[in-house]
């Protein structure tokens, strides 16, 4: 084996054993450990360690996060005829997960607000595609509450900003990103001083009228931009 193929897999192993280690550890302390440096962060952020990816704003240098659609609760999410897994190219997570037919549709996700940046304003926000084939996917609730603190909204999944009727101004509407998924916001809130308890969001729409063709990849908690 040459001197350069040897160094590469002792760095692997090194990853892959601070990603074992770590993953053992508390979600808290894996955010400390991702902060000691770039080897440290790199296995702290691996899937290995939990299904979350975290990053740092480069304009504030707040912590952020994406929950993945695993770390999501979707309800009947582990039932066949209703929700399927499919595999994912595009993505720094594995898998996403697609509606395939409910008259329910909740998808919850939690995260503790201790592991975010104080005094910061964040923004909840929803990364999906619409598959080929989907039917009543108009609107949604999109509710973000934070001790007790609750912002709900609608949320447009299949239609855009332009037009937008005035009575639907407060509605929130998706945009395309530069990977090619869609994102749209659901709320937003202030973690003052580090509040300590949790970030609760909520994506649900109900009947009558059955649902198809949501491809969820995650929930990202970023840093909330002004004008956005």
């Amino acid at each position: 084996m040459e001197e350069g193929e040897a160094l590469c897999e002792i760095a692997r192993l090194l990853e892959e054993l601070l990603s074992a280690a770590i993953s053992r550890a508390a979600p808290r302390d894996a955010c400390r450990a991702a902060a000691v440096s770039p080897a440290f962060r790199a296995a702290a952020d691996s899937d290995a360690v939990w299904p979350t990816g975290i990053w740092f704003d480069r304009e504030t240098g707040a912590k952020c996060y994406i929950l993945s659609a695993r770390a999501l609760v979707i309800i009947w999410g582990g039932t066949s005829k209703y929700w399927r897994w499919i595999p994912l190219a595009d993505s720094r997570f594995t898998e996403a997960a697609e509606l395939i037919a409910v008259c329910w549709l909740e998808i919850l996700g939690k995260i503790d607000s201790m592991m975010l940046s104080p005094n910061s304003t964040y923004a909840a926000v929803l990364v999906f595609k619409i598959a080929d084939v989907f039917y009543h996917l108009d609107t949604v609730e999109g509710t973000v509450d934070l001790g007790g603190t609750k912002s709900t909204r609608e949320v447009a999944l299949t239609r855009f900003r332009d037009p937008v009727p005035p009575e639907e101004e407060s509605t929130a509407f998706p945009q395309t990103r530069a990977d090619g998924w869609m994102e749209v916001e659901l709320g937003e809130f202030f973690n003052e001083e580090g509040e300590d308890g949790n970030v609760s969001i909520r994506i649900f729409g109900k009947g009558p009228n059955w649902k198809r063709g949501l491809i969820v990849q995650g929930i990202e908690i970023r840093i909330k931009k002004s004008g956005r």
